[in-house]
């Protein structure tokens, strides 16, 4: 009787708790991100809302000069690559000669001090200053001293506060939420609807079926930390995009949608590429221009002599046309017949079969058959590949006099000044050719430690790498319909995943400058599309094991979030500055980090009631 009793409250409680975080799921999140970041002004020695006179990611730096001569201050980044130091001021010697300048804290700082009679240097400093920390140096005839006058913000610890109340909020929903007695569901080649950027139906009639979970939970985590990045990241430099060269986080999230917009295509055009190919053609365009549109529309500027015609959008609605035409008109090759029992027992199932338990049907199609037959469609992709890398490596840039061949660098103060209306080579060219100069976007992430002229990230060249990045995810798509073994399925992601990223190293050495083709997302290079579509394909490997394959988890909020991803980021370009889904905070990490939150996960919350209520739009 106890026993049952027992057993029964815990199942009422049970059920309760998970009522509770079925509707308030989103809100239960930032009610305990917005307390635990609010209690960090207790934790530390500063109120969070509390103007700071020092900027976020800024220190103030003192200046005292000692020496008997007057001494010229020159700055340069680490950060900027192969700069040359600026002054910045002159000291010029008089009793307790002083100055204060800002420097920035995101990256180390090399200071060089020169007599300014004889142009003698006469120390050197390198230093990475603390984020909103105020500073005195020093500066004698043959050394300098830095001394800590005023503490700044911790920087960390509003990300550790932020870290332990999602992990603490999540723990609690997977632990509610598990049910240990369902079974594992499995997904075979005819039944993963998927699309393009959002769950709607696709512009081809395909077969209605069960949706890949783990391909709309993929599609929502990329769409959260957009939205996250968009707002500002809290202020952090790693969660805004690259200056030149490099990687950061907020590089990964473009690129994946558009490879995900890859799996996505494969159904709504394959099953359909022997219908009537100008009615099809008709549709693919309409879709194109109305992401074009949509893109466009967005821009926010109404002077139609500066208006920027590309970006995001845009760029999605050109690569979602190209690779359309080439799935529709481009022939498939001949694939022979195989022997069904030859692929049994196949060792890419049986490596896995430890970790996936058994497979409910064996696959009964070829090893290639995901590959072979769409040869010549690879081929029209390498033609595009080829197309950029001739383009941009062996034209010299015929309107700007000095640029050299096969310059691709962000110009500027990079490689000495020498080149200053030079960034992005033939890219920037063709965008300046087709576009004008003043319709490109005019303040490209290089302009902070370059000083670059305009350049636009989502360029016309870009185009046919996007196409590249996209037709990558197409392949995961076709492994998707080819193979329905779990152990074929994510021996292949892996095998590709492990391929392109090692080829994208490849081309850029393995370091940020020093390659023969750097990972650039400016410029979309090749590099940085084999790296992007390699860890796309770990990433979504690692999503289907943990939710289609095992069941562990059903992916929410980010599943509903992927579920109406256009709606969500439409709706959040459009109202990301009115309350409460943004609002103005004092400038230091704390405050902005508890702003851009409860602005993403506000936006989780609508989307979770778009998804519990049915309501899903359609592009």
């Amino acid at each position: 009787f106890f026993f049952r009793l027992h057993a029964s409250l815990m199942g009422t409680l049970i059920k309760a708790c998970r009522d509770a975080l079925d509707w308030y799921y989103g809100f239960v999140i930032t009610g305990l991100t917005v307390v635990l970041l609010l209690l960090a002004q207790h934790a530390g020695d500063n109120d969070i809302w509390k103007e700071s006179s020092v900027a976020t990611n800024s220190a103030r730096v003192q200046f005292v000069l000692v020496s008997e001569h007057s001494v010229e201050v020159q700055l340069v980044s680490t950060h900027c690559h192969d700069c040359q130091a600026e002054r910045v001021l002159t000291l010029a010697y008089q009793k307790d000669s002083r100055a204060n300048i800002t420097v920035d804290t995101r990256f180390p700082s090399i200071f060089h001090f020169v007599d300014v009679h004889s142009s003698a240097p006469v120390s050197s400093l390198q230093y990475h200053f603390a984020n909103q920390g105020q500073y005195k140096i020093s500066i004698n005839s043959t050394t300098v001293q830095v001394d800590l006058t005023a503490a700044g913000q911790n920087e960390v610890r509003p990300l550790v506060l932020a870290t332990l109340t999602f992990g603490m909020v999540f723990l609690l929903h997977f632990i509610i939420m598990l049910d240990f007695r369902a079974p594992t569901r499995q997904y075979d080649n005819t039944q993963d609807s998927v699309a393009l950027l959002s769950p709607d139906v696709p512009i081809i009639n395909v077969r209605s079926a069960r949706r890949l979970k783990s391909l709309d939970t993929f599609r929502g985590l990329a769409l959260v930390v957009m939205i996250f990045v968009n707002y500002g990241g809290g202020g952090y430099w790693w969660l805004q995009h690259s200056t030149w060269n490099g990687l950061t986080v907020a590089d990964l999230v473009f690129p994946w949608f558009v490879w995900i917009m890859g799996v996505s295509m494969v159904l709504s055009l394959e099953s359909a590429r022997h219908k009537d190919k100008a009615n099809l053609l008709k549709k693919v365009s309409k879709r194109a221009f109305v992401l074009f549109f949509l893109g466009f529309f967005m821009n926010h500027n109404h002077v139609l002599s500066e208006i920027r015609i590309m970006g995001v959008l845009q760029r999605f609605g050109l690569s979602y046309f190209l690779a359309s035409v080439i799935v529709l008109f481009v022939p498939k090759a001949h694939m022979p017949a195989t022997d069904p029992a030859s692929s049994r027992d196949r060792p890419s199932d049986a490596v896995l079969s430890p970790l996936l338990g058994p497979d409910q049907q064996a696959d009964q199609t070829s090893r290639w058959q995901d590959l072979v037959p769409y040869s010549l469609e690879w081929m029209v992709v390498g033609f595009l590949l080829g197309t950029w890398m001739a383009i941009m490596y062996l034209p010299r840039v015929p309107d700007v006099v000095g640029c050299p061949v096969g310059y691709a660098g962000p110009g500027g103060r990079a490689d000495g000044g020498k080149y200053p209306n030079c960034t992005g080579g033939m890219a920037a060219f063709v965008d300046r050719f087709l576009l004008g100069p003043n319709h490109v976007f005019q303040h490209p992430t290089c302009t902070e430690f370059y000083h670059c002229p305009p350049f636009d990230p989502e360029g016309i060249l870009g185009v046919l790498t996007t196409v590249v990045l996209c037709y990558t995810g197409m392949q995961a798509g076709r492994i998707i319909t080819t193979h329905p073994g779990h152990g074929a399925r994510l021996g292949r992601f892996l095998a590709w995943g492990f391929v392109l990223v090692l080829g994208g190293v490849g081309l850029c050495g393995a370091s940020v400058d020093g390659g023969p083709v750097p990972v650039n997302k400016n410029l979309w290079s090749p590099s940085f599309v084999f790296i992007l579509g390699g860890s796309a394909f770990v990433v979504l490997a690692a999503a289907y094991w943990v939710i289609d394959v095992k069941g562990l988890t059903a992916g929410m909020p980010f599943r509903a979030v992927g579920m109406n991803s256009i709606a969500i980021y439409v709706l959040h370009e459009t109202f990301e500055g009115y309350f409460p889904v943004g609002f103005r905070t004092p400038d230091n990490h704390a405050a902005l980090l508890t702003s851009h939150l409860i602005g993403t996960v506000l936006w989780c919350a609508v989307a979770y009631q778009m998804y519990r209520n049915k309501f899903f739009l359609a592009v």
